[in-house]
């Protein structure tokens, strides 16, 4: 009797076990949570690694790139996205990280921008800044350069 319960329970939670993806990259991996989707898992192109993740019809959206810096600095680094982003202000330090702010489609959006070694990854957060920051937190994480998340 408690062998066929413990079939059931199996059987029963198999669903919900079966619905949890993880993506992952030598960079990063992702847990991803109920109403979030991959609209690129992450994928490498040209020595970089891309990734864009969504809520919903897109609001939030949270995207990764990550590279190698090729001796530059973070702060060249973070100047340059700044400029191709057309950030309100310049580049801001906080905690050994760069951010800056800026808008697109009429969205608030950031940027946060990281380096460890010699891999360098700039977080983009479209839409509401702290949901993107706690799709962040709870579900990307790092073993190997957990240096580049935002903290």
């Amino acid at each position: 009797m408690v062998k066929k319960l413990f079939l059931l329970a199996v059987f029963c939670l198999l669903p919900l076990w079966a619905r949890a993806e993880t993506l992952s990259c030598k960079f990063f991996s992702v847990n991803m949570p109920d109403g979030w989707q991959a609209v690129t898992p992450p994928t490498e192109q040209m020595g970089m690694t891309n990734a864009v993740f969504v809520k919903g019809a897109g609001n939030p959206s949270v995207s990764l790139l990550v590279g190698e810096t090729a001796g530059t600095d973070i702060q060249t680094i973070a100047r340059i996205f700044a400029e191709q982003y057309k950030a309100d202000k310049a580049p801001m330090q906080k905690n050994g990280r760069y951010y800056f702010n800026f808008s697109r489609q009429k969205q608030p959006c950031q940027a946060w921008i990281a380096v460890q070694n010699s891999v360098f990854m700039v977080t983009t957060l479209v839409g509401n800044p702290r949901e993107g920051l706690r799709f962040m937190k709870e579900h990307v994480s790092s073993t190997a350069f957990p240096g580049l998340l935002p903290q």
